[in-house]
């Protein structure tokens, strides 16, 4: 972990980060690394092939190596959105891949097919793309606000573009929403349900 009193190695952090974006078998460290490495700010002391400090925590990690840490240089090397699904609970780190994952997707085709993967893509980094790549070919003024930071789920902004439906209360069967509330219900109220099934009530027109 990084500590404040210890002065930090800013290339051996580039190396090792380098290592977790072109090696998919080096994930588990990529977001600790990630973290740390904004968290510290050490990529002010990362410099461009020009000579000159990156002016922020995002064009650093996407910078070509050697220079910058390579996020989604190379098709078989870790994306901005894989990235961005494993650093989970990281949210700093998180909302800069989201701008770079914005920046990366492409719009799928007018079929409907996303575009080709790389070797070490997950189903859910798929159905992120996919949804990305409706977005920016039907919606880009939505991919400008998740860019901006304005929106941090893409989940959410395909909901608002509709290209996800959310089903609301009153559309679901009785079924599921019986299901749905028992498991919000408390102890307690689970036990009054449960004594109201044994009354006259709950069986009326039950046949």
């Amino acid at each position: 972990m990084v500590t404040k009193t210890k002065k930090l190695d800013a290339k051996l952090y580039l190396k090792e980060l380098q290592k977790c974006v072109s090696d998919g078998k080096s994930t588990v460290m990529l977001p600790l690394n990630l973290h740390e490495i904004y968290d510290s700010e050490i990529w002010k002391e990362w410099t461009t092939p020009a000579g000159r400090r990156y002016k922020s925590f995002l064009a650093a990690i996407t910078a070509p190596q050697p220079h910058g840490a390579g996020i989604g240089q190379h098709h078989d090397w870790i994306s901005a959105l894989q990235a961005w699904h494993l650093c989970t609970g990281r949210k700093k780190v998180r909302e800069e891949l989201l701008k770079a994952a914005c920046k990366e997707a492409k719009p799928i085709a007018a079929h409907g097919g996303a575009r080709e993967q790389g070797s070490n893509s997950t189903l859910k980094d798929r159905g992120a793309e996919y949804l990305l790549g409706r977005l920016k070919r039907d919606h880009p003024e939505i991919v400008a606000r998740l860019a901006s930071g304005e929106l941090t789920s893409i989940r959410r902004a395909a909901i608002k573009a509709g290209i996800i439906k959310v089903p609301s209360d009153r559309d679901r069967c009785p079924i599921q929403r019986i299901k749905m509330y028992w498991k919000r219900a408390n102890p307690k109220q689970r036990k009054e349900f449960l004594a109201w099934l044994k009354t006259a009530e709950s069986k009326v027109n039950a046949n």
